[in-house]
């Protein structure tokens, strides 16, 4: 047996790479286009229409925490608004939150710290729903790097499919 066919995997295992090497592929792919697209209701809460608010308080509070993790901060502002001489209470900072995970609980707050209480706000009202609101609506727009990950992706879902393909073909000339 020379050395070469010692490291070879064969025909089983190159498909088995090939798969795995899909999926991890697929799994980037919908990370950067979660990044590039945002949220259907961020999208949305663009256009809808602007009106003033009040703001009743405003702080970081936890978002989510487990046992492994430190907590995950979120920035967190109450409002009051009216619609229609209809009076709201909201609390939506960003439909999309951006966390901050533990010691980075300053950062949520130093967010929510522009809106003092009592302090006038605009926020973004549903105009189908008027109970709905936020006051941060952002185009989404994905960073460069979300870009080049989706790029690297799609190449790494050719190269598993061809692995996957290769190794199954080699398997079934076999039989």
């Amino acid at each position: 047996m020379s050395d070469s066919s010692k490291n070879e995997i064969g025909p089983k295992g190159q498909m088995i790479m090939g798969i795995v090497f899909m999926f991890g592929s697929l799994m980037l792919i919908l990370v950067a286009l979660s990044s590039m697209l945002g949220s259907s209701k961020e999208r949305e809460a663009v256009d809808w229409p602007k009106v003033q608010g009040v703001v009743l308080e405003s702080g970081a509070r936890k978002f989510r925490e487990s046992a492994s993790h430190a907590p995950n901060w979120v920035p967190h502002v109450k409002y009051r608004y009216q619609v229609e001489g209809q009076n709201h209470i909201g609390e939506n900072y960003r439909f999309f939150h951006i966390t901050y995970e533990g010691r980075y609980k300053k950062g949520a707050e130093e967010m929510s710290s522009k809106y003092k209480p009592e302090g006038p706000l605009m926020v973004r009202v549903n105009p189908e729903d008027a109970s709905e609101s936020v006051i941060v609506a952002l185009k989404p727009r994905g960073k460069g790097s979300s870009y080049i990950a989706f790029g690297f992706s799609c190449i790494g879902l050719l190269v598993g499919g061809a692995l996957g393909w290769s190794g199954f073909k080699e398997m079934r000339a076999a039989v």
